[in-house]
């Protein structure tokens, strides 16, 4: 089981987990902290320090500051997303921060605009010259997008499609 997985099963069971110093902290009932999951979390703790101590994509985002108008409609869509149902059902299917909020790696606003190659679908939604487009479903292989007229495209998740591609937080001319 992930890391993610293990913070997720034991916040629903009411316990929260720390990083403190290089340790694991638990609060929570002690019911739910069994000898199997004791063990469980032993033997995830490298994977689970590492997990707690990254910046969260949510606090990258909400220190972005935009320079552009195009880093500023990304900063909008990513924080809309995030708070949102579905950034936790394309957290559960594995999508990577770049597949959601890639852009290309220029330091030319234009061009990182126009390489939609190089686009996480949230990226690719908040910069749609389509009016109205919205992000409907996640699944393994793709997003399924929705035009401002009610078309679908599917938005395929392929790897090779970021090569050159970072979080477009990470570019500071945006």
């Amino acid at each position: 089981m992930s890391a993610a997985a293990i913070l997720s099963r034991l916040e629903e069971a009411g316990v929260s987990v720390a990083a403190v110093n290089g340790q694991l902290k638990l609060s929570g009932p002690k019911a739910a902290l069994s000898d199997a999951v004791l063990n469980e979390l032993r033997q995830a703790k490298p994977g689970l320090l590492k997990l707690l101590s990254e910046p969260t994509i949510q606090a990258l985002v909400s220190g972005f500051s935009p320079k552009t108008e195009t880093g500023e409609r990304l900063k909008q869509a990513a924080l809309f997303f995030l708070a949102s149902e579905l950034s936790q059902v394309a957290a559960a299917l594995g999508w990577t921060a770049t597949e959601l909020f890639g852009v290309y790696n220029h330091d030319e606003p234009d061009i990182i605009n126009r390489r939609g190659d190089a686009k996480g679908v949230v990226s690719f939604v908040a910069l749609a010259v389509w009016p109205g487009m919205r992000i409907e479903r996640f699944e393994a292989g793709h997003a399924v997008v929705v035009t401002g007229g009610g078309g679908a495209l599917m938005y395929p998740r392929r790897s090779d499609r970021f090569a050159g591609s970072v979080p477009f937080w990470q570019i500071e001319a945006l």
